[in-house]
């Protein structure tokens, strides 16, 4: 799947996103019982991890959905 992406400011035209390798680089963050954060960390941390399936990504996976 490919993505059209136009929110650089540095940008004028749209670029093309693939993302396979977007979900590769967009890696999901699984904190362990060991780390210690902060409640606003978390919540960071599990809407960076629920904003990557908006972008084609598994849910919990670097992997793209393929369709």
């Amino acid at each position: 799947m490919t993505l059209l992406s136009a929110c650089s400011q540095s940008m004028d035209i749209p670029i093309l996103l693939q993302t396979d390798k977007l979900c590769q680089d967009f890696k999901v963050i699984r904190p362990t019982k060991a780390d210690k954060i902060s409640a606003e960390t978390a919540k960071t941390i599990l809407g960076n991890n629920e904003a990557r399936v908006v972008y084609g990504c598994k849910k919990l996976s670097n992997e793209a959905v393929t369709t």
